[in-house]
């Protein structure tokens, strides 16, 4: 199985890291680089995967995104685009790309079951290396390529209304699509949340634990002292 581009995926974020991609400056402003960005799509094609990367640091919480496909084919989408936006009603955002870029945006296999369909699934996934090997391989090979990429990722499921429901996830939340909001690139995706489900080994003495904050340690350095 051929695969032009791997996007990489770390549970642990680190930046600078080994292959963050420097992008090319516009400006140099108080010792930051500044790039302008065009405000159309068409503007900011890049041939090169790596050139097209958003040139910024900011990360976000991973969602694994459930459906069904064409001819009931459970599909699942690694979302690192996810959002809470609301909390009564539960709102879930997530943004699919609809672009026709490169490698790195372009048209998802799993917009048209999500468009057609109207629902999801929206696992949370936790970090271990088991997990995120099943991450990397589900971001980097659609539906198209391998109608088994559930179980080649190493994951099971159990079949539900609104998409393959994965047993790995301590935390699921069935969504039904209000709303749906056309961007530059990506389509903006409103789920309300209709019920959540949690696994039963949750409990008190095997809970969730989130890190909220970060710890931000500032160093002065000669540059910026």
């Amino acid at each position: 199985m051929e695969v032009k581009y791997q996007k990489g995926y770390a549970a642990d974020y680190y930046f600078p890291a080994r292959n963050t991609v420097g992008f090319q400056a516009d400006k140099v402003e108080d010792g930051m680089f500044v790039r302008f960005l065009p405000p159309l799509p068409e503007d900011q094609v890049e041939v090169d995967d790596d050139k097209a990367r958003w040139p910024c640091f900011f990360p976000s919480s991973l969602g694994m995104v459930t459906t069904w496909g064409e001819d009931g084919v459970p599909n699942l989408m690694p979302c690192g685009s996810t959002s809470v936006l609301i909390r009564h009603p539960l709102c879930f955002a997530i943004c699919v790309s609809y672009a026709k870029i490169n490698t790195r945006y372009a048209v998802r296999a799993s917009l048209k079951s999500l468009l057609a369909q109207k629902k999801f699934v929206c696992g949370v996934p936790y970090a271990n290396n088991d997990m995120v090997n099943s991450i990397k391989y589900a971001g980097n090979i659609s539906i198209v390529s391998d109608p088994h990429k559930i179980h080649n990722a190493g994951l099971e499921f159990i079949a539900d209304d609104h998409g393959p429901l994965l047993t790995a996830m301590p935390l699921s939340y069935r969504c039904n699509i209000v709303k749906i909001v056309r961007l530059g690139t990506h389509f903006l995706m409103l789920g309300e949340v209709e019920s959540v489900i949690v696994r039963d080994d949750v409990t008190k003495d095997n809970h969730l634990k989130w890190y909220s904050y970060p710890d931000v340690i500032k160093v002065k350095t000669e540059q910026h002292a």
